[in-house]
């Protein structure tokens, strides 16, 4: 959330709340289906597989979040300057 614009915050959760529902569908339906073909363990190790994609996409979300938080309070530095000046009448 603080990595978003207020403006696209919206479309951003937006967003989160589709994919997180299919997930809580898809998710459950997708481990039955795998235990039934080929078994539990089977099934157990192919969705503890998917954690490593997941972790190295969660560090390369750490590696730039300080960056874009900057960008971020960048903005808002300007959008307040800006304010300020029509605020004034400038």
């Amino acid at each position: 959330m603080n990595v978003n614009r207020p403006e696209n915050r919206g479309s951003v959760f937006a967003f989160y709340h589709i994919t997180n529902s299919l997930g809580q569908g898809i998710g459950p339906w997708l481990g039955g289906f795998l235990i039934a073909e080929v078994g539990f363990e089977s099934a157990m190790n192919f969705s503890i597989f998917w954690w490593l994609p997941a972790g190295i996409a969660f560090l390369f979300i750490a590696l730039f979040i300080g960056k874009d938080r900057e960008r971020l309070l960048d903005y808002f530095e300007k959008q307040a300057k800006e304010m300020e000046r029509e605020a004034r009448g400038e």
